[in-house]
């Protein structure tokens, strides 16, 4: 077995720490990205934006993180191509120091950055300079690369379906706070689905869904909505309740 440079409990202490620079770096770039809507519509204060982020993002990477975490890991370079595993070890740690630093920088000049490209290009920065540019997994680059323009794409015609919708729905209707009140909770429901149905296939099922695809397409949806029913009825609520106390003529009509 080849040694290495340090013991294994160090190499995780290390990897730790510098795993919650790295995290810091997120919470300071990614998650003020993706909070920032909510707490500049006045939707949510700072405090509740961070305590659902720290909920939902720990979820999220827990539940739905196995496949990004895999493609960092290996996708990118392949281990073995590293007969000194030291090297290899090293080399992830400074790629993910650096892509840490990086993202401080930027939150530190208000400029909202991608972890995605910063790692990633951390990665392939240590692989060229260790091993040579082509051993970078350019294929696997490529199809991250092309996300990157995709995603702003789609992000925006999604959004932009959304708000039409709501505006039709809800802004354009003779009584926009009952129309709230009857259209609103079920959001809650499509998320839920959505959530439920990434996280089903995320985790391993059990044999006989993974032979019946029928039996999967049909569990799926059905254990979704019956998740997410409860929730629309306790959205339908408090979006009553709320409305009700700024205009109390809602509760009756």
């Amino acid at each position: 077995m080849e040694t290495l440079f340090l013991s294994p409990l160090t190499i995780i202490i290390i990897a730790s720490i510098v795993g919650f620079f790295m995290a810091y770096g997120i919470g300071a770039n990614d998650v003020a990205n993706a909070m920032g809507t909510s707490v500049g519509s006045k939707a949510l204060t700072l405090k509740q934006a961070i305590i659902i982020a720290a909920i939902f993002e720990f979820l999220g990477a827990y539940f739905g993180g196995g496949e990004v975490t895999s493609t960092i890991r290996k996708g990118i370079v392949d281990p073995t191509i590293y007969e000194d595993a030291n090297k290899f070890i090293i080399g992830m740690l400074s790629s993910l120091l650096a892509a840490g630093t990086w993202l401080i920088v930027a939150s530190r000049r208000g400029w909202p950055v991608s972890t995605t490209h910063s790692i990633v290009g951390a990665i392939i920065g240590f692989v060229s300079i260790s091993k040579g540019m082509s051993y970078v997994s350019w294929g696997t680059v490529g199809g991250i690369a092309s996300s990157w323009v995709t995603s702003p794409v789609i992000a925006g015609l999604l959004a932009f379906l959304i708000y039409l919708s709501a505006k039709k729905s809800i802004l354009d209707s003779t009584n926009p706070g009952r129309r709230a009140i009857n259209v609103i909770p079920s959001a809650p429901l499509m998320i839920i689905g959505i959530m439920f149905t990434l996280v089903f296939v995320e985790i391993k099922k059990p044999p006989s869904l993974n032979s019946n695809s029928f039996l999967s397409g049909f569990l799926v949806p059905s254990g979704a909505i019956n998740i997410a029913f409860p929730f629309l009825i306790f959205f339908r609520i408090l979006i009553t309740s709320l409305l009700s106390a700024k205009e109390p003529s809602l509760a009756t009509k």
